[in-house]
């Protein structure tokens, strides 16, 4: 868990993909940050959320898309 305490304000939201990385092995390309219902852009700094001891952040992973294929199997005769 990242608090406010362990992240300067003045640190962009990239910089704290960076700091999850570290901690949690996740490619930055891969985390979507949402703070109330909205997505974080990387270029942001924290302040311009005005986050405070309440706020959450929420982390949510980029998944790749691509086709699903189910096999459905035929009997052997």
């Amino acid at each position: 868990m990242i608090t406010v305490e362990d992240v300067d304000p003045s640190c962009t939201v990239r910089q704290l993909k960076q700091q999850l990385q570290q901690r949690e092995g996740l490619a930055p390309e891969q985390q979507r940050l949402i703070v109330n219902g909205q997505q974080m852009r990387d270029e942001d700094k924290l302040s311009d959320y005005n986050l405070n001891e309440k706020s959450v952040i929420h982390l949510v992973l980029r998944l790749r898309g691509g086709l699903v294929q189910t096999l459905i199997p035929k009997p052997l005769n």
